[in-house]
C-alpha cells in the first residue's frame, strides 16, 4: 500500500476559523432564541470540533482503502453540532449555522452524490436534536429542508468545479504530448540531415 506522505493542514484552519466564530457568539452574547447556560460546554464541544479535523488529515494517508478516519471524523462532526444546538435552544439556536461549514468541507471535491447525503444527514440531526430539545421534530422540518437544499446546491456546485478541472487538466495534458510529439518529430527529422545541413527550425 503506498503512503501519501503529503500533509495538508487547511481542514484544521477552516474549523479553527468556525470555532472562532462560535466563541464570539459565546463571549459577545447571544443572539434571539439561543440560550447559553454553560459558556464552558461550548467552549470545550467547539474545541472538539476543531480536534476532529485531524480525522481529515490522518484519512488522506491510508491510499487504496475505505477512507473511514474521514467519514468518522464528518460523522463525529455532526454529533458535536447536534448536540450544541440541542443545549442552545434547539430549533431557535442560532448554532444551527454550523452545519452549513460541515456541509461545505464534507462535499469539497466530492461532487452532488456527497453533497445530498451529507445535506440529508445534517437535516436528520438537526431535527433529531431540535425534538429532543422539547419541541416536535416536525416543527424543524423547514430549517432541515434548508440543509438538505443547501447540500444540493454545495454538491452542485463542487460538481462542475471538479469537471472545470479536470477540463482543464485534459487540456493541459493533451498541450503537452501535443510538444512531445513535434519535439519527437523535429529531432528524428534532425537526426536524418547531414552535419553540414541546417536543422528544421533553422533559419
Amino acid at each position: 500500500m503506498k503512503l501519501d506522505a503529503r500533509v495538508e493542514w487547511w481542514p484544521l484552519y477552516v474549523r479553527a476559523l468556525t470555532a472562532l466564530f462560535g466563541f464570539s457568539v459565546i463571549f459577545t452574547g447571544a443572539p434571539a432564541g439561543t440560550t447559553i447556560d454553560s459558556p464552558l460546554t461550548l467552549t470545550v464541544l467547539l474545541s472538539l470540533l476543531v480536534v476532529t479535523g485531524l480525522f481529515s488529515i490522518v484519512a488522506p494517508h491510508r491510499v487504496g482503502g475505505f477512507p473511514l478516519a474521514r467519514y468518522s471524523g464528518i460523522a463525529l462532526e455532526l454529533l458535536i453540532v447536534s448536540v450544541i444546538v440541542f443545549e442552545t435552544g434547539g430549533k431557535t439556536s442560532f448554532f444551527y449555522f454550523l452545519y452549513v461549514p460541515i456541509l461545505l468541507w464534507a462535499t469539497a471535491g466530492r461532487g452532488i452524490v456527497a453533497g445530498v447525503t451529507v445535506g440529508w444527514v445534517a437535516a436528520a440531526a438537526f431535527a433529531i436534536a431540535a425534538g429532543a430539545h422539547g419541541g416536535t421534530t416536525t416543527g424543524s422540518l423547514p430549517r432541515a429542508m434548508l440543509l438538505v437544499l443547501g447540500g444540493v446546491l454545495i454538491g452542485i456546485i463542487e460538481e462542475r468545479r471538479t469537471e472545470g478541472v479536470a477540463s482543464v487538466l485534459r487540456g493541459v495534458d493533451a498541450l503537452v504530448r501535443q510538444a512531445n510529439t513535434a519535439a519527437e518529430v523535429r529531432d528524428s527529422a534532425n537526426a536524418g540531415k547531414s552535419p553540414h545541413e541546417p536543422s528544421v527550425g533553422e533559419h
